[in-house]
Parts: C-alpha cells; structure tokens; sequence
C-alpha cells in the first residue's frame, strides 16, 4: 500500500515538473519574440533617422544638431560619447562643427 502511494505522488511530481518546464519554455518563446519585434522596431527607426538626418539636416552645427534633437526627441537618452552624438541608435560624426560621417548602432548591422 505505500509503495502505491509513493508511485502515485511520484508520477504526480513528475507531471508537475514536466508542466513547469513546458510552461517556462513558452514564455520564454514569447518573451523572445516580443524582444525580436522591439528590436526590429529600432532597427527600422534608426535607418530612417540617418536617411533622414542625411538629406535635410547635412550643414547644420553640433549646437544647431543637439537642439533639435532634444527638441524632437525629448523622452530619448542622447548620448554625447566617443565623438559622436548617439540618438536613437544612431551615432552622429561630427568633424568640428560639421555632420561628417553616421554611423549606426551595432545591433543594426
């Protein structure tokens, strides 16, 4: 009669261990397509920030440049590092005071 009892809540244990695990690697599929999506979605905006940035805005100043872009992307992290200025994964070059070179985030590539 025991034995029963241990083989019952051994099977028990195991078909709950077996339903944690299938449960965990579902979420983590889901939790890995949602981040795939999020970065495709920067992927896409920091092409078209530096498509954009390189047809209307080549002869603006770093000042002009910072301005405008605290001024359009007022909840976005710019960074100012390593001699560029980094929005939205997107590294502007400047040469002096002139926009030379993007160069875009390393995810991109």
């Amino acid at each position: 009669m025991r034995w029963k009892v241990a083989c019952i809540v051994a099977v028990l244990l195991l078909v709950g261990s077996n339903l944690f695990w299938i449960y965990n690697m579902v979420d983590l599929g889901v939790t890995y397509s949602y981040q795939q999506d999020a970065l495709d979605g920067y992927k896409s905006n920091a092409e078209t920030l530096a498509r954009i940035t390189q047809a209307l805005a080549p002869n603006l100043s770093r000042d002009e440049f910072l301005a405008l872009t605290h001024r359009l992307y007022a909840d976005a992290d710019i960074l100012d590092k390593d001699g560029a200025i980094w929005v939205a994964g997107v590294g502007f070059v400047f040469d002096g005071d002139r926009l030379r070179k993007i160069n875009a985030a390393p995810w991109v590539e």
